[in-house]
């Protein structure tokens, strides 16, 4: 399974149990583990929540030297490990 898939679960769970969405947030890393979702090393994830209403978040995906940007249909930096939370 797609790490993609994995986070599309974790997302479902999320909104259906009010505790695992807590635990989402207080410990995210964890919770990307136990859904074997790799970590890149020296990367540390926060979640956000976007609102239906006011404030909405857009990632801007970091600029690398090395990398040529490619993007996915989203507009999600492809070669980051980012998978776009």
């Amino acid at each position: 399974m797609a790490e993609n898939d994995n986070w599309r679960q974790i997302v479902r769970r999320a909104w259906a149990e009010p505790d695992f969405k807590k635990r989402l947030f207080e410990d995210t890393e964890n919770v990307l583990r136990e859904y074997n979702i790799s970590i890149p090393k020296g990367v540390k994830y926060k979640v956000v929540e976007d609102q239906l209403e006011g404030e909405r978040h857009l990632v801007l995906p970091p600029f690398t030297e090395e990398d040529e940007l490619q993007v996915d249909d989203f507009g999600r930096d492809i070669n980051s490990g980012d998978p776009g939370f």
